[in-house]
């Protein structure tokens, strides 16, 4: 958001406007005194979609994208919480917890081979035939 405002910043001093503190930084005008309608990026964005070819495809499915892709990277909860603007982790645990089910059940594959690696290592120590 910061660099957002500091483009719109720039965009007011080349219009020769000083942008002021309350302006709207999601606006057409120099001054930033009027706000986009609230469903201009969504048209926006289904506009892209339409050139790109892809159908179905919401705004908001970025931010499913976003977070699954955070969290299947190992990024902590927490963390992917603060991006998306929950107060707690217990909500994006609430929303993603089908997600992290599969995360869980490859975790759970991952020990399981770990184990099996111990156990065969345990059978045959180092050094012996």
């Amino acid at each position: 958001m910061a660099t957002h405002r500091a483009r719109a910043v720039e965009r007011a001093r080349l219009c020769e406007h000083e942008l002021d503190e309350r302006a709207f930084v999601f606006s057409n005008e120099a001054d930033g005194s009027k706000c986009w309608y609230p469903d201009s990026v969504s048209r926006s964005f289904a506009r892209l979609c339409r050139k790109a070819g892809l159908k179905g495809v919401r705004l908001h499915d970025l931010r499913h994208y976003v977070a699954t892709r955070l969290l299947s990277a190992g990024v902590d909860v927490r963390t992917v919480a603060g991006r998306l603007g929950h107060r707690n982790a217990a909500t994006t645990l609430n929303v993603y917890s089908h997600f992290l089910a599969e995360s869980d059940r490859e975790a759970a594959n991952v020990l399981g081979r770990l184990f099996d690696d111990a156990v065969k290592g345990e059978q045959n120590p180092p050094g012996t035939p």
